[in-house]
């Protein structure tokens, strides 16, 4: 990733402290655990009819071998059906075969108590399974599952879904797509979390048929045991527990050491029927209808009773058997799709309003199927092979309003169908083959808010082709570091005064000068800029103080200096400073004292030591400070006192001691905390112990013991580590 995309992925991490959206990666989730085998099979159901309006859930887990051969052997494999109506108006659970070895021997427990057998796994032409599963599920029960499909034909995807079965015409319109999250947020020198951030989510009454669930995470990557959940009381569980809050909501913890870990689907993005969404690193799902609250501690998998008699039903015939053969048709209420998804009919999916495809094997001949995604709001098709032809399948699509072609081989035709789309807010041409030509269509999206131009063969020309868009308030322009000559120039900007609502501008790795920003001037809606890897010195700088509005700057990696900061102090509104990578030293951080409304500063790799540390001792409106690989020792540290509101601080890379982290307990709003050095032992944690406050710890190359991190966990309960040391 080049650093012009690396800091646009910035901007979306500090916006979400301001009220934005922290940005997703995805990560397909892995396939559950195998299930706890016992004895008592239920016989299974036939069905007279299939309801109409049934949901569906195909299923395979684990390896897939080439067509010919079919699934690789010792997998989990299953197709599921269920819904209104199914198999004679038996209500349906779903469970799995586990391979040719074990094809009907799967158990499920319910929190309740009850137990349910699978039984009678079918092979069916194609090599999968078609389970018939059923007796006891109570209306109000949910199952969350990761699921693999393979169609007759030999198309395939990947989704995990949460479904509620409740007897509901009404029901499948209400079934959610989870997806795969994970991934790193930013790079560890910039301070951003480098794993996963934790996730506690509470879903209300009326989210999904009235059903109480909350989403849960775990302690991340690295954690020393993934077994053990922490409660929002400060208290550990290792077994399946349901606990409920003061507004009524269940917290359910169901985990590996009670043998439940089927019902955990880690890794996930979720969707409601409403619209929202959100990420968590597991979910756990769990009605309260069903079962009254229990004391705290008290299992719920526990039975108090034996399980009902399951219903005796007949085996279906080979005529139910084709009946039920599942459909794509069948998954059109789902509302987000993951991006394994390809090769699918994917217009069957009306009401899909989003849909990733990134980096997959789709192609032109493979967008046909979105013709029917009438629906559709955001698409991206980042590093496929769609290209122009392709692109035609989208023109009617008229509610997108986000598109990402990054990478994609478009060039000025396939713009032309582009700028059909006339709804699109949001479009990405980072890294396609678009020139100055193509940008002349662009004046047709008249509500284009957000445009994305790095890497492309888009110069001055192209520029003052973008005339016209008033609404344009973000655009992020930018070179390949990798690419020869220079496209857009320090005079090019001019053509930026025609766009009276810019509020951010990436200008990142591109020759503009200091002539550049003097282009700027009087910009007043101007919010944010990157000039990182330019060419503007000390000189441009003074033009920034006719920008009345801008908050946050980023000058990483270029030549300015400390005489060009004292600039600074002349832009009242500036909250958020990037500098770094560069050879500032401490005469360029007493520039910075006089800047009393920054709440964000980072220095990286800028030289710095303790006496330059000693000059930002006022700045007291500091919420993130980010001081990764300086010069700033342990008796240097002891300046951070008076920083009281500092939620972010990062000293990775310096020289920190024991004594130092005394220091921090002055520090109570910390949340996150970056610390490295080798004169750092289980001594010097002790001090962390005061903060209450602190959620993520990330310490390396230390001589902290894993006693150590125990010992603080035991006052800091809701305490994730991140360390190399282990």
């Amino acid at each position: 990733m080049h650093r012009s995309i690396r800091l646009a992925a910035a901007w979306s991490v500090l916006a979400a402290g301001v009220g934005g959206s922290i940005p997703t990666l995805h990560l397909q989730a892995a396939p559950p655990e195998a299930p706890v085998q016992k004895k008592g099979a239920v016989t299974p159901v036939a069905s007279a009819a299939v309801g109409p309006r049934s949901a569906v859930a195909f299923g395979f887990g684990g390896k897939v071998g080439p067509k010919d051969q079919g699934f690789v052997p010792g997998f989990e494999s299953y197709k599921l059906r269920f819904g209104p109506g199914d198999w004679a108006g038996a209500r349906i659970i779903i469970t799995s075969a586990w391979g040719d070895k074990n094809p009907d021997t799967d158990l499920w427990n319910w929190p309740d108590g009850r137990n349910v057998r699978a039984t009678d796994a079918l092979s069916d032409k194609d090599g999968s399974y078609f389970i018939y599963s059923l007796a006891t599920a109570n209306a109000d029960d949910w199952v969350v599952a990761n699921f693999r499909y393979t169609l007759r034909d030999g198309r395939h995807g990947v989704a995990s879904t949460i479904i509620p079965y409740g007897g509901n015409p009404e029901i499948p319109k209400q079934t959610v797509a989870a997806l795969g999250f994970g991934g790193r947020l930013g790079p560890k020198d910039e301070g951003y979390l480098p794993d996963f951030e934790s996730y506690k989510l509470r879903f209300g009454p009326g989210d999904w048929a009235g059903t109480k669930v909350l989403v849960s995470s775990n302690w991340g990557e690295g954690s020393d045991d993934a077994d053990l959940w922490g409660w929002k009381d400060g208290t550990e569980a290792r077994s399946s527990e349901v606990r409920r809050d003061a507004q009524g909501y269940y917290f359910v913890h169901s985990l590996r050491a009670a043998g439940h870990s089927r019902w955990v689907a880690s890794l996930f993005r979720f969707a409601r029927k409403d619209g929202r969404s959100g990420v968590a690193q597991s979910l756990y799902s769990f009605s309260g209808a069903l079962v009254p609250p229990k004391p705290p501690g008290q299992s719920i998998h526990a039975p108090t009773a034996p399980p009902p008699a399951a219903r005796k039903l007949p085996k279906p015939t080979s005529r139910v058997l084709a009946a039920a053969r599942p459909t794509v048709a069948d998954l059109k209420y789902l509302r987000e799709l993951t991006d394994a998804f390809q090769g699918m009919e994917l217009d069957e999916f009306a009401e899909t309003t989003r849909l990733d495809l990134n980096g997959k094997a789709i192609d032109d001949e493979g967008m046909v199927h979105l013709r029917g995604l009438k629906r559709l709001r955001t698409l991206s098709l980042r590093g496929t092979r769609v290209g122009d032809a392709g692109l035609e399948n989208l023109a009617g699509l008229t509610s997108l309003r986000e598109l990402n072609l990054i990478g994609t081989p478009t060039t000025d035709v396939g713009l032309q169908v582009v700028s059909r789309l006339t709804g699109l807010t949001d479009l990405n041409v980072d890294q396609t083959l678009v020139t100055d030509s193509g940008m002349i269509v662009l004046r047709k999206l008249a509500n284009l808010e957000e445009l994305t131009l790095v890497a492309t063969d888009v110069g001055d020309t192209g520029l003052a082709a973008l005339k016209g868009l008033a609404r344009l308030r973000r655009l992020v322009l930018g070179k390949d570091p990798a690419f020869v000559g220079e496209r857009i120039t320090g005079a090019g900007l001019a053509a930026l005064q025609t766009l009276p609502n810019l509020e951010q501008l990436g200008l990142s790795f591109l020759t503009i000068g200091d002539d550049g920003l003097a282009q700027l001037r009087g910009m007043r809606k101007l919010s944010l800029l990157d000039v990182s890897s330019s060419n503007v010195t000390d000189a441009g700088l003074v033009h920034l103080k006719t920008l009345p509005e801008l908050k946050q700057l980023h000058l990483d990696a270029t030549p300015v200096t400390a005489a060009g900061l004292a600039h600074l102090k002349e832009i009242p509104k500036l909250k958020y400073l990037f500098l770094g990578y560069s050879d500032l030293g401490d005469a360029a951080m007493a520039q910075l004292a006089p800047l009393k409304n920054l709440e964000v500063l980072a220095v990286t790799k800028g030289n710095v030591t303790d006496a330059g540390l000693a000059q930002l001792r006022g700045l007291t409106q500091l919420d993130r400070l980010f001081l990764p690989d300086n010069k700033i020792t342990g008796a240097g540290v002891a300046n951070l006192q008076r920083l009281t509101r500092l939620n972010q601080l990062n000293l990775y890379y310096n020289k920190l001691d024991d004594a130092s982290l005394a220091v921090f307990k002055a520090l109570p709003e910390l949340r996150q905390l970056y610390i490295s050095g080798d004169q750092i032992t289980d001594a010097g944690l002790v001090h962390l112990k005061a903060l209450k406050n602190l959620r993520y710890l990330n310490i390396s190359w230390t001589k902290v013991t894993q006693a150590g991190l125990d010992d603080l966990k035991k006052s800091l309960p809701e305490l994730r580590v991140d360390s190399g040391d282990f």
